[in-house]
C-alpha cells in the first residue's frame, strides 16, 4: 500500500490519461561515466513505446556489460503530466557503500486476511483517485490521509486495526516470510502510536530484503518526520547513506524524502564525519527543460540542493522543505509502476549519486 504516501505534495488536480511512450530518461549512479555514451548505447529513446518488464531486465544484463558496471536497473514510472512514462537508468557504483538488507524471514506470523485485503483495496482506491484527479492527502497527523472519500475510509481502517494490533505488525515485519504481508505491515505501522518502537520498527523494515517493504516503511518514516521533525532524532543515518546509493530507484528516492530537511530544522548528529565521498546531483533530460545541476556533499544537509518547480523540475541550490519539491509526479498510482504491489508515489526528481 505504498500508496498512503501521497504524503507531500502539489497534488494531481485533473485527470490524465495515459501515453504508453517514453516522455524522459534519466540516469543515476553514473558518477565518472560519460553520459552522451550512455544514452548512445541505451536502446531506448523518448517517443519510443515503454518496454515490458521482462524486455528491461533482458537489456540491463547487456546494457550494464556495455558500459562496463556490473549490474543496471531500468526502472518505468508512470504518469508524467501528459501521460507519458519517465524511464530512471541506474548503474551500480563500485565505490558506493556496502549495503545490507536482513534476511528474509522465516517465521510462521501471518497477518489477517481481512487486513490484506485492506491493502489490496486501499491501493486500487488510490489508483482510482489519482487517475480521477482526486489525489490529494492529508498528512497533518504524521500518517497520510486521502482526500478522495472511499480511500480515506480504508486508511481509517488501517489506522484503528493499527493502534489495536501493532504487536502483531512487528511480529509479520520480523517473522512472517510472505513479501506483502510485511509490505502491508510496514504501511499499516506508519498508521500506528508514534513511539521509539514504531520508529525503530519502520527503520529496521527500510532494510527489509523485499523493495516494497522498504519503499512503505521509509516513506512512513518520512511523513511521521514531516509532522514531527524531533522524531528524526531516533533514525540512525548510517542505512541510509547506503540506501542513497543503492541500485534500486525506490530505495534513493524514499531516502532523500526522508532526509531532505525543512529549513526550520537541521539533521542531528550530521557532520563531516558522516558525510560520504560522493555529492548529490539533480539531472532531468525532459526535452525542452532547463538541465540544472546542482551538488552538495552530505555535510549539507541544512541546504539541500534540489528544489522541483512544475513541470520543469529544475534545480537550485537552497534549504527548502520537502513539499516544495513535489509535482504530479509524486502521485502515481502503484498499479502504473514497475513492481506491485507498492503504493509507490515516487518524487519527480532524478537524484543521481555521483
Amino acid at each position: 500500500m505504498g500508496r498512503l504516501r501521497a504524503a507531500f505534495a502539489l497534488l494531481v488536480c485533473t485527470a490524465f490519461a495515459e501515453d504508453p511512450h517514453i516522455g524522459t530518461i534519466d540516469f543515476y549512479g553514473y558518477r565518472s561515466l560519460d553520459l552522451a555514451q550512455l544514452r548512445a548505447a541505451l536502446p531506448y529513446h523518448v517517443g519510443d513505446p515503454v518496454p515490458p518488464r521482462q524486455a528491461r531486465s533482458e537489456v540491463e544484463k547487456t546494457y550494464a556489460k556495455a558500459v562496463g558496471r556490473a549490474r543496471a536497473a531500468i526502472t518505468a514510472i508512470c504518469c508524467l503530466p501528459d501521460g507519458r512514462t519517465s524511464l530512471f537508468v541506474g548503474l551500480e557504483d563500485p565505490a558506493a557503500p556496502m549495503l545490507t538488507f536482513h534476511p528474509k524471514p522465516a517465521g510462521s506470523a501471518k497477518l489477517p486476511p481481512e487486513v490484506l485485503q485492506l491493502y489490496r483495496d486501499m491501493d486500487r482506491l488510490n489508483e482510482i483517485a489519482v487517475k480521477s484527479g482526486h489525489a490529494g492527502e492529508d498528512d497533518s497527523h504524521g500518517y497520510s490521509l486521502s482526500n478522495y472519500p472511499p480511500q480515506r475510509a480504508l486508511e481509517l481502517m488501517l489506522r484503528d486495526y493499527a493502534r489495536a494490533h501493532t504487536a502483531t505488525l512487528y511480529r509479520v515485519l520480523e517473522n512472517c516470510p510472505d513479501d506483502e504481508s510485511r509490505a502491508a505491515a510496514a504501511e499499516a505501522l506508519g498508521y500506528a502510536d508514534e513511539s521509539k518502537r514504531q520508529i525503530a520498527g519502520l527503520v529496521r523494515a527500510s532494510l527489509d530484503p523485499n523493495d516494497d517493504v522498504r519503499n512503505n516503511a521509509i516513506r512512513a518514516l518520512g511523513v511521521l518526520v514531516e509532522f514531527d521533525p524531533k522524531a528524526l532524532r531516533l533514525v540512525p543515518l548510517k542505512p541510509y547513506i547506503a540506501l542513497i546509493h543503492s541500485i534500486d530507484w525506490f530505495d534513493r528516492n524514499k531516502t532523500v524524502f526522508l532526509w531532505n530537511p525543512s529549513p526550520t530544522r537541521a539533521i542531528p548528529g550530521c557532520s563531516a564525519r558522516c558525510a560520504p565521498s560522493r555529492s548529490l546531483r539533480c539531472v532531468r533530460s525532459h526535452p525542452g527543460t532547463t538541465r540544472a545541476t546542482a551538488s552538495r556533499r552530505f555535510t549539507s544537509w541544512a541546504a539541500w540542493p534540489v528544489s522541483a518547480k512544475s513541470a520543469s523540475w529544475n534545480c537550485r541550490p537552497g534549504a527548502i522543505s520537502r513539499r516544495s519539491w513535489m509535482n504530479s509526479a509524486e502521485n502515481t498510482p502503484r498499479g502504473y509502476l514497475p513492481r506491485s504491489p507498492s503504493r509507490r508515489r515516487p518524487i519527480s526528481l532524478s537524484l543521481v549519486a555521483q
